[in-house]
């Protein structure tokens, strides 16, 4: 007698059927393991798991450990300038949602610290830009870092004299392997020019737009301690 085929077999005993519901089976499962965790998309659509998705995720992460490292370091030179605790604020300035008024991304609990310090650890930016402006929108331009650390610094009332900024902005911005910059108002700072004093640049797009860039390392040690924080020195 010959023996019945595999394929037989199978159809006799409803087997396709029970082997495409365990395909079935197999295949939920595999998509719901894959969906717990980070990789699942929203509202419970299957993850994506395209090269370039990776690839994005990683570039996201890979700038958020730059940045956060970037306003740690800054953080740690102005601690070692005022002798106070200079931290990174806790989601990079995002306690202004939260009604904290902490708008910056470095925060000082002493309320004498005088700056309003913006941190760009980025590529692509041109020094050009503060003469041309022809980039003063894009979101790599200094022009535009500048009014958006404006923008953001906090204001106070003078009366009938109208809104005053209440501390100094300071936007501090590097490539890699390059040193620290800081781009303040013009008249912020007040010491002598020297050679390693700073350059001055005028902004007509931009709210105060008379300002100067120099290393963030001169700055802090041209830069007198105001009264009130730990390391003023009156003969200084």
């Amino acid at each position: 007698m010959t023996r019945p085929s595999i394929h037989d077999e199978l159809q006799q005993n409803g087997g396709y059927r029970r082997v495409g519901k365990d395909l079935d089976a197999l295949k939920t499962a595999l998509r719901e393991s894959a969906g717990k965790g980070a990789s699942r998309g929203k509202a419970g659509r299957e993850p994506v798991t395209s090269v370039a998705k990776v690839e994005s995720d990683r570039a996201r992460k890979n700038s958020r450990v730059k940045g956060t490292r970037a306003e740690l370091d800054v953080a740690e030179m102005f601690s070692r300038w005022c002798g106070e605790v200079v931290r990174r604020t806790p989601g990079s300035g995002g306690w202004s949602s939260a009604k904290f008024g902490v708008t910056a991304d470095l925060v000082c609990p002493n309320k004498r610290f005088p700056f309003h310090v913006e941190v760009k650890h980025r590529e692509g930016w041109a020094l050009d830009d503060l003469v041309t402006g022809a980039r003063r929108e894009h979101d790599k331009s200094i022009v535009q870092w500048w009014r958006q650390c404006v923008d953001s610094c906090p204001r106070e009332s003078l009366g009938k004299a109208g809104l005053h900024l209440a501390k100094a902005p300071l936007l501090v911005f590097r490539r890699n392997w390059q040193p620290w910059l800081v781009m303040m108002r013009d008249l912020t700072f007040s010491n002598e020019v020297n050679d390693a004093g700073p350059a001055r640049f005028t902004l007509p797009w931009a709210e105060c737009p008379d300002v100067a860039v120099m290393r963030l390392e001169v700055f802090l040690d041209l830069e007198p301690v105001p009264k009130g924080l730990k390391n003023h020195r009156r003969d200084r």
